[in-house]
């Protein structure tokens, strides 16, 4: 989902918001999925070279609509 436009990644950020204001995903969900984005951050920098840009936008988002704890260290 990194390589999309930018409707796109903010209808993800929109629906990964949602899912876990309902209790479908949690916070340890979304953080370990961002560590797994972040583990293959070079990686996917090969195919999408703004990757570490756009997923500086997911957290982000993830920060702002608390689906992540501030200075939760994992």
């Amino acid at each position: 989902m990194l390589d999309k436009k930018a409707l796109e990644r903010e209808l993800l950020s929109m629906l990964v918001s949602s899912l876990h204001m309902r209790l479908v995903i949690s916070e340890d969900h979304i953080s370990g999925a961002c560590l797994l984005l972040v583990a293959s951050l070079e990686d996917l920098k090969l195919d999408v070279p703004k990757a570490e840009e756009f997923l500086a936008y997911y957290v982000a988002h993830a920060l702002v609509d608390r689906c992540l704890p501030a200075g939760k260290n994992h």
